[in-house]
């Protein structure tokens, strides 16, 4: 962030921000968003969709034997001036499914009811389009609106075998088709919650994924600090040795300059060339060449030195460049993998409550169509 009264950007860190500030959006992460909303959405939905009411459709309530258990599901509103309630039947349960993966850590119960339409013959029944109502425990009545009318109840569920054959039919239904649902991300070692949607889980993550990265970047960079130090020191050796060195070297060819200058000047002024004095003072001049060349090695040794330095520094920088976009591409939150666990319940831990017939409000109006009144 980049406050006009500090002198440096801040650094500041909120998932929020995070998760839904980061720009558009695509369609599928769209869709993960609104998974649950959606979901919500369905669940409140009529078991039934609009639909047009026969005249003589509404009956008196059915007289069933007493073991076959009846709810009402609660009115919603009052009926308008004009309109009638009419009750249709369902069949009603409620479950609870044992769910355990002990290599995954997995030991937990999930509840459901569910709504699913009256057979017209007790070999017809079916679960697969059962409206499944949730967790929460719905609230049901014993009694229905007064002068109400009621839908047709088909022959089946006028006997109470039926209820006691359609349990265990949902019970094996249950087994065979009901799993929990669950995501894991490998690259972090997560898996999902119960209940927790793909949605959800991946924007937990983001932040675990940020922080991780985070404390990967603080281990790369001291991991390569002390190594950027060492090799700086020793840069930083070769660069005194250098001037060192060349400060040695010219010393040295003055010191021959003056040498052979000593011995010209001596000749020139009428001493012998071949006097000890002189064959001294060229000795000692032709050492001083030898000494000059040597310390002009020194210099380019060292000056190679400070190059293989500064190539090591630049080969560090760039190995941990490197790393570092390593890193970041692993733990960025739009490339994290998941993987879909599938878990079945234990079949000797499902439980199903009593089949119940269920009437359902509806409100039909004066032009006969009927609609959902719950």
């Amino acid at each position: 962030m980049h406050n006009v009264h500090e002198d440096l950007p801040v650094l500041f860190y909120t998932r929020w921000a995070l998760s839904y500030l980061r720009g558009p959006l695509t369609r599928k992460q769209i869709a993960l968003l609104m998974e649950n909303r959606k979901r919500q959405f369905e669940k409140v939905q009529a078991p039934y969709p609009l639909q047009r009411t026969k005249p003589g459709a509404a009956h008196p309530r059915p007289v069933l034997p007493p073991e076959i258990p009846q709810y009402f599901i609660p009115l919603k509103g009052e009926p308008g001036p004009s309109e009638t309630i009419l009750y249709k039947p369902s069949l009603y349960a409620a479950t609870r499914l044992h769910f355990i993966d002990s290599r995954k850590g997995i030991d937990t119960w999930t509840k459901d009811s569910l709504l699913a339409e009256v057979p017209e013959s007790a070999s017809q029944m079916t679960w697969d389009d059962a409206i499944w109502l949730g967790d929460k425990e719905q609230n049901l009545d014993k009694n229905g609106l007064s002068g109400a009318g009621y839908a047709s109840l088909p022959s089946p569920a006028k006997q109470s075998t039926n209820y006691k054959n359609w349990k265990k039919n949902l019970s094996n239904f249950l087994y065979q088709n009901k799993t929990l649902k669950l995501w894991k991300s490998p690259a972090l070692k997560e898996i999902s919650k119960v209940g927790e949607s793909e949605g959800d889980f991946r924007v937990r993550l983001s932040q675990t994924a940020h922080e991780i990265r985070d404390l990967e970047i603080e281990k790369l960079r001291n991991r390569y600090s002390s190594k950027v130090a060492s090799m700086e020191e020793r840069l930083r050796k070769a660069q005194v040795r250098l001037e060192k060195e060349k400060t040695q070297y010219s010393h040295q060819k003055v010191q021959t300059v003056i040498s052979f200058g000593a011995t010209v000047l001596g000749a020139f002024f009428g001493r012998k060339l071949g006097s000890t004095g002189n064959i001294g003072r060229a000795t000692t001049g032709m050492r001083g060449i030898g000494r000059a060349a040597q310390q002009k090695q020194d210099v380019e040794f060292a000056q190679q030195e400070i190059r293989v330095a500064q190539q090591n520094l630049a080969e560090l920088e760039r190995e941990f460049q490197s790393e570092l976009a390593h890193v970041k591409e692993n733990f960025n939150p739009e490339n994290i993998e998941f993987q879909e666990i599938l878990i079945k319940p234990r079949k000797s831990d499902i439980s199903v409550s009593d089949i119940s017939l269920v009437w359902i409000p509806w409100r039909v109006g004066s032009s006969g169509f009927a609609e959902p009144a719950y």
